[in-house]
């Protein structure tokens, strides 16, 4: 049902350095997003979770992108990979 997607390719090829290391970009987001907006509440808006998760899922998104990059170029073998 779904056409051919490159996006969802390049995450779905590299979706174990996604899973190790998703949880670790999404402990540090909501410290970095508080000291930039100077916010002691919460994440960004305080009343609309399903902004909150949107806003959180598009920047993990983002930081994943270099992330993948370096370990796919740098540390391959982590993955099983010859470089």
């Amino acid at each position: 049902v779904i056409r051919k997607s490159k996006f969802l390719e390049y995450f779905g090829k590299n979706s174990l350095i996604i899973l190790g290391t998703h949880t670790v970009v999404l402990m540090l987001l909501p410290g970095i997003i508080k000291r930039v907006n100077g916010d002691s509440g919460g994440v960004i808006y305080q009343n609309d979770i399903l902004i909150n998760g949107v806003i959180l899922f598009l920047i993990t998104i983002i930081i994943e992108i270099p992330i993948i990059y370096i370990i796919n170029r740098y540390f391959g073998f982590f993955l099983g990979r010859r470089l």
